[in-house]
């Protein structure tokens, strides 16, 4: 079984700001989404582990505030 990880969040300075499609952002999001729908399946499933399982939040960027690092 391969493990979940949750999405890198983009730094601010990763996106531009011109619009890219995708943007970086946008990439983020749709990974995160996937990541969350995942977990949900496998709480679904009662896959292994999944009486301790809870959406963990994203890995917040490098150098963050928010980085447990």
């Amino acid at each position: 079984m391969s493990e979940l990880t949750p999405p890198r969040k983009p730094e601010p300075h990763e996106c531009c700001g011109t619009g890219c499609i995708p943007c970086v952002m946008d990439i983020y999001e749709e990974e995160l989404y996937e990541y969350e729908k995942a977990l949900k399946k496998l709480a679904a499933e009662g896959g292994e582990g999944s009486a301790n399982l809870k959406a963990s939040p994203a890995i917040p960027p490098a150098n963050s505030a928010l980085d447990p690092a």
